[in-house]
């Protein structure tokens, strides 16, 4: 008993409450609409933040509000709004991809288009068309029925380890994240019990995501998606741009016994037997703390630092 004691001061003296999960502002806005090709794209002019718990902040990002702002352009793109039509003497990068590529968590400035436009220099554009939950099938049919119009001479897309998920186990996951931890009656009154609760809870939640991301390799859905990469490398050698699949890992044991190194070398060789260059942001990551990477305690997006560090990769593979 003298030990239950002993450990429920200790949990109350050293260890605080969990930082509360992010929040969306305006509550309850979406930005996300479907074009008349039922692709799914962001609302011209919308403006939306995140805001995340500044007590758990320990590089002191988010200011005193926590907020993170999203502003979306003309073309429904992250950023500044442009033309559609190229400017004369101009490169474009036209950069595909999900939440990691649109910057979840960071300021604009920070995400890895950006960055890369800033390595790139000003006679190059770089096009942030990243969407948050977008995947590969979705990626390429934008491309096909959009992207092509800002006559791009280089594509990025930007592959994480979720997109051999389907949508709705992607939406799935994010929101188990995202949801505050009801507890038990014990754990109302108990520091120790709480803190027992939220270790245990955290860690099924992580192997059961784990599950679900290795068994998506054999899913029908990644089958698919698969056998589609092909098509990307025709759209490239018709329209005349370079194409590089950029691999993102996921944030998790980076600096320990890596998870899904099997499922990083299937995507690679899925997109190098289309003829698709291939950059691998997991030898980039290894060795890191992956929290050390994260945009929040509470969100594993990349922040800025591993922003900075995909642009400085890919800046290299398209030089």
């Amino acid at each position: 008993m003298s030990a239950l004691v002993l450990g429920e001061m200790t949990v109350r003296i050293l260890v605080s409450e969990p930082p509360r999960p992010r929040v969306t502002q305006p509550a309850g806005f979406s930005p996300f609409a479907r074009t008349d090709k039922g692709v799914r794209v962001y609302v011209p002019g919308a403006l939306f933040s995140h805001v995340y718990d500044v007590t758990a902040d320990a590089r002191g990002y988010f200011g005193a509000d926590g907020r993170v702002d999203y502003r979306i352009n003309n073309l429904g793109f992250r950023g500044e709004d442009m033309p559609v039509e190229k400017p004369p003497g101009i490169r474009r990068v036209l950069c595909l991809g999900d939440s990691f590529t649109f910057g979840e968590g960071v300021r604009e400035k920070d995400t890895w288009p950006q960055r890369l436009a800033q390595i790139l220099g000003t006679q190059t554009q770089v096009i942030n068309a990243g969407i948050e939950g977008a995947d590969l099938d979705s990626e390429g049919l934008f491309l096909f029925l959009y992207g092509r119009q800002l006559a791009p001479d280089a594509v990025v897309i930007a592959f994480f380890m979720n997109d051999a998920m389907p949508f709705q186990a992607t939406v799935a996951h994010q929101g188990l994240l995202e949801a505050p931890l009801s507890g038990s009656k014990l754990g109302r009154y108990s520091a120790l019990w709480r803190f027992l609760e939220r270790r245990r809870t955290a860690a099924r939640q992580t192997r059961h995501y784990l599950g679900d991301l290795r068994e998506s390799f054999s899913s029908q859905h990644w089958r698919d998606a698969r056998a589609r990469i092909p098509r990307l490398r025709a759209m490239a050698d018709r329209d005349g741009f370079r194409i590089i699949a950029m691999i993102f890992p996921l944030l998790y044991a980076l600096d320990g016994e890596y998870p899904l190194e099997r499922e990083h070398a299937e995507v690679r060789s899925a997109f190098a037997a289309a003829g698709i260059e291939v950059v691998d942001l997991l030898d980039t990551y290894r060795g890191h703390k992956p929290e050390e990477l994260w945009a929040h305690v509470t969100d594993p997006h990349p922040n800025e630092l591993a922003q900075a560090m995909a642009a400085e990769r890919i800046a290299r593979a398209l030089r």
